[in-house]
């Protein structure tokens, strides 16, 4: 219940309190806009029923009622304009808030997600926001005040002791109302989470496609999925026949009200306070289509606030950084000391030793699952989960903040995701300050203008850059790394798809004389290149088993020195 009203407050400041100051302006005139339709509706149905009684006025009625109808309809539909604006406003800034939601939260939590999952959530939770929204403001704020309007309206007419009836019949008919929407909230709950095993179990075979058809497994995968849709299908059953039963349950306690309301003026000699029972039907008649809207956009909004309130990360930590030290680079050294860190339960390094001072180009390398591209990832801050040291000069990592760290790194991941926009998104997206012109200066220093030239700057790269090759991909996440320009490089296997000649050139830029003042740390699969750097990094089963020069490692290092033979041998071939 806490959380529930934490995050009330939270989204409410977020989608109300941040909308354009001209439409927080607006709100009261609008609250005010409603609330006089509401009470020129109510005369409506008074004119409307009047007209069919009373014969002698009624031409100066249908005037008064041609009136008050044009007046009605004008503000309605100044209402829902102030509403559109609103709610796409505010849907806006759903995807904002929830994408930015799960990129604040920790690396090795994100880690634990699919993107199916993040993207199936992330959508979800925003177009809730705006059907939220929408049903708030054009249907439960409009119905509530005609509600309230009518109640208070008829109870004034009524004795003291019948009042106090109707009191007690509207406050259970709303205390059932509340009670049955947080019963169908928890079963909502389940539902969504039915939707996301289902749209993880789509993704997982969507990207085994080659897989499943190559081995005929269609019919299987087909018959898995069904399985996995089963509790979905349960619980929507289930969500599904209450909300029937519950409509019911609101029909029968309204039509109680109603007839209750209907005998207490009739025993009133048919007339109190102007209001006669022809009038009195009238008013119900029209309150009964708004009992029925308000009943269903109060259970709209429990639907919707529980999709946009229940999240796959929750209780998850947000990488919040702000009160940590700000460094913006090093002067001296960073390392580890007796570092170990464990992942999924598994020991990923264990009690690493190491110090890469500034300057230096630092080799990783390794078999396959040696914890090289780990060792990157801490420098990189992503992990604050390990024992022991990690430390940029004498600061220690998990007191630092990372994102301020890494705005002075260039980092090439091992993965060639590119993002699916165009070519020159893609390069500028570590630097977008300089201008064009810098940035094709750039590409021709390093002798990759002519290729980004043929493909084309302005040219869409497609979805994870799909339209371009693995070299040209690992081309344009080497350039953006250079455009960057940090003080510290860290590249992920940024060669492995490159011809040699390209791989060659790549290196003779990297050990250039431009480069001479920043800090290259890298894992290495050409083991032939190892002799151009500073300091070798040999990992093994997490463990670091050699450091030093190639010459030192070769001569007093066995275990590297079968590593590098077998390496060389297999380039060779």
């Amino acid at each position: 219940m806490i959380k529930g009203c934490y995050n009330i407050k939270k989204y409410t400041e977020e989608f109300i309190l941040k909308v354009s100051w001209w439409i927080k302006l607006l709100i009261a005139p609008v609250v005010a806009l409603v609330i006089v339709s509401n009470y020129l509706e109510i005369e409506c149905s008074k004119l409307a029923t009047s007209i069919s009684t009373d014969l002698l006025q009624i031409k100066s009625k249908i005037i008064q009622f041609g009136i008050y109808l044009f007046a009605l309809e004008t503000m309605k539909y100044l209402t829902n304009i102030f509403i559109t604006f609103f709610v796409s406003s505010s849907i806006k800034r759903a995807y904002f808030v929830f994408m930015k939601e799960y990129l604040s939260i920790k690396y090795e939590d994100f880690t634990k997600l699919s993107s199916g999952d993040i993207q199936y959530d992330i959508q979800r939770r925003s177009i809730a926001i705006s059907d939220f929204l929408t049903v708030l403001t054009i249907s439960f704020i409009s119905n509530a005040i005609f509600f309230i309007v009518v109640c208070q309206k008829l109870i004034v007419s009524l004795s003291l002791e019948a009042a106090l009836k109707s009191i007690i019949l509207v406050t259970i008919f709303l205390i059932v109302v509340v009670y049955s929407q947080r019963m169908k909230s928890t079963l909502r709950v389940k539902v969504n989470q039915g939707f996301i095993r289902n749209s993880r179990k789509v993704c997982d075979v969507l990207l085994n496609y080659e897989r499943i058809v190559a081995y005929d497994n269609i019919d299987i995968e087909c018959k898995k999925y069904e399985d996995v849709s089963k509790s979905q299908e349960y619980h929507a059953k289930l969500f599904w026949s209450s909300y029937e039963f519950i409509f019911f349950i609101n029909r029968i306690l309204f039509a109680l009200l109603a007839a209750f309301i209907i005998y207490e003026f009739k025993k009133m000699n048919l007339t109190t306070n102007d209001l006669t029972i022809f009038e009195i039907i009238g008013i119900i008649n029209a309150l009964d289509p708004k009992i029925n809207a308000l009943s269903y956009s109060i259970d709209q909004l429990c639907l919707h606030f529980t999709n946009f309130n229940q999240s796959t990360i929750e209780g998850y930590e947000s990488d919040d950084e702000k009160s940590k030290l700000k460094i913006y680079g090093f002067d001296h050294s960073l390392g580890m000391k007796n570092l170990s860190l464990k992942l999924n339960n598994q020991e990923i390094l264990k009690r690493v030793n190491l110090e890469i001072i500034k300057g230096q180009k630092v080799a990783i390398v390794g078999p396959s699952g040696a914890g090289k591209s780990t060792i990157l990832k801490l420098v990189m801050g992503f992990y604050d989960n390990y024992t022991g040291d990690c430390k940029i000069d004498s600061h220690q990592y998990s007191y630092i903040n990372k994102r301020r760290l890494r705005d002075v790194i260039s980092y090439i991941p091992q993965n060639l995701y590119l993002k699916g926009t165009d070519l020159y998104s893609n390069l500028t997206m570590g630097d977008t300050t300089k201008t064009p012109e810098k940035i094709i200066e750039i590409c021709k220093t390093f002798n990759y203008h002519d290729t980004f030239k043929e493909i084309g700057y302005m040219k869409n790269v497609g979805v994870q850059g799909k339209n371009l090759s693995g070299g040209q991909k690992q081309k344009v996440n080497f350039m953006r790394a250079l455009i960057k320009n940090g003080i510290i490089f860290i590249f992920d296997e940024p060669t492995s798809n490159m011809d040699k000649l390209s791989e060659q050139n790549v290196f003779n830029h990297l050990f250039s004389k431009m480069f001479n003042n920043k800090t290259l740390i890298m894992t290495v699969t050409n083991l032939s290149l190892l002799e151009r750097f500073d300091k070798i990094l040999f990992l093994e089963n997490g463990e670091l088993k050699g450091k030093g020069k190639l010459g030192e490692l070769l001569a007093n290092n066995n275990g590297f020195a079968d590593f590098y033979e077998e390496g060389i041998k297999n380039f060779k071939n």
